[in-house]
This record gives C-alpha cells, structure tokens and sequence, in this order.
C-alpha cells in the first residue's frame, strides 16, 4: 500500500515547524509513508494554504494521502488514521460556516483543512477549483479558500465525511498549533 503524507511548508513559522515538521517525518515513517513537503508555489494567486491542492497532481499514485497542516505535533504513538476513515469517505475535521461555502448548493457543514484523509477513490477532494469558480464572492477572508476548495469537492463529488480523532487522543498524541505563516 502506498500512502503519502504531505505538509506544505512555504513561509511557516520556523521557531514551530523545526519542531512539528521532524514529527510529521517520523510518524510518516512509522505508518511505512512517504513524507512529502511542498515548498514551492504553484497556485500564486490564492493564499499559501491552497497549495494544499497540490495533492490532487503529488498524490495521484498513492493508494491513501494524508494532509497535515505543517504546524502540527504527531507524537510518538500516534494511530495510523487510515485506520478510521472507510475506503470511500475521506477523513478531516468537520468545520461548521455561517456562510453557506456551497452558494447555497448544499449544507455549510465543511472540512478543516489542517489535517484531511482521503483514499485514492476520493483525490479528487483535493482537486484545485476550476477556473469559473469565485471564492472571493463567498469568502470572508481568502485564506480559507484551501478549505473551500476541499469543502467544495466533499459536496460535488458526494463524498462521505469521518471523523479522525479518537477519544482522548487530541493533546496526548497531536496538537495543532494553529499558526499560519511567519507573519502570525
């Protein structure tokens, strides 16, 4: 089975990332993954965190793909969370919008874009916007516009949602910082 794990390391914070990135690393290699950064821009027009859309073309010989924000701490022990996420549904936080992400083309339920699972059956979660699509009319801030992009694709392409994290495991076996770039 070939799974990739992937961060997008492109301008985060230093002091965080020389901390979490070896982290990511080693539970990478603890699940027999490839540990992928990105660190080039290949999508300039949007926020960095849309590069997360590299995915769609990094990961499409991988059986499963893993995405972690590049800010977040995998502790030793930590599960294999392919485990959890059934081979049809892709694996994420669920993310609830006042905004309807969907143009009022579905429900505002939407996926947290720090830590995504998705199986080759479901890559196209990870598929970049078409050009037609505007997320700056539905957007407060662009910088979410990697999770509308994945929320997007969870409602086009019908995909299930799972949860990802078991009980108690959350500050005991990873923790998210929530930093975004060396500018917060």
């Amino acid at each position: 089975m070939k799974i990739g794990v992937f961060v997008v390391d492109i301008d985060y914070n230093k002091e965080i990332s020389s901390v979490t990135l070896p982290s990511i690393e080693r539970y990478a290699k603890s699940i027999d993954a490839e540990f992928v950064r990105i660190t080039e821009r290949k999508f300039p027009k949007y926020f960095v965190s849309y590069e997360k859309m590299q995915i769609h073309e990094l990961g499409k010989d991988n059986d499963w793909n893993i995405l972690l924000d590049c800010d977040m701490l995998i502790k030793e022990g930590m599960y294999n969370v392919i485990d959890l996420v059934p081979t049809g549904c892709v694996g994420a936080w669920q993310s609830y919008w006042e905004e309807n992400l969907y143009n009022n083309r579905g429900p505002n339920i939407a996926i947290a874009g720090n830590f995504v699972v998705a199986p080759k059956i479901c890559l196209d979660v990870f598929k970049p916007l078409d050009s037609e699509e505007q997320p700056e009319l539905y957007l407060k801030s662009m910088k979410y516009v990697d999770e509308y992009c994945l929320s997007l694709n969870k409602w086009k392409y019908r995909y299930s949602l799972v949860g990802l994290e078991l009980p108690g495991a959350y500050s005991k076996l990873f923790y998210h910082y929530n930093y975004t770039t060396n500018k917060k």
